[in-house]
């Protein structure tokens, strides 16, 4: 008697979990970027950034592990997350750190 397994049962979470990973770890290194630099602006921005990446995490790890569909909400956060990394890098330039 063979056995056959669907290998569309499991979720392949691993994309997944790097995603979310990669959102983190950015995270972190603005978090050193901002204690370094301590300017109020930066630590605005950074709650703001890892807002975000928090978010993108769990969506991200929602729509992989659990097989939710896609939320319509992780591109436009993708992309303000972009733009405030953007503004933060900036910032963090014109401060001279």
């Amino acid at each position: 008697m063979t056995v056959s397994h669907n290998h569309t049962d499991s979720p392949n979470v691993i994309p997944g979990i790097v995603q979310a990973s990669i959102f983190m770890v950015g995270a972190v290194v603005y978090g050193i970027m901002t204690v370094s630099a301590g300017s109020p602006l930066l630590w605005a921005l950074y709650v703001v950034l890892l807002f975000l990446a928090v978010a993108l995490s769990v969506g991200v790890l929602r729509f992989r592990i659990k097989r939710e569909p896609k939320p319509r909400w992780i591109i436009p956060l993708a992309s303000a997350a972009l733009i405030v990394a953007i503004i933060f890098g900036a910032a963090h330039t014109a401060l001279g750190h």
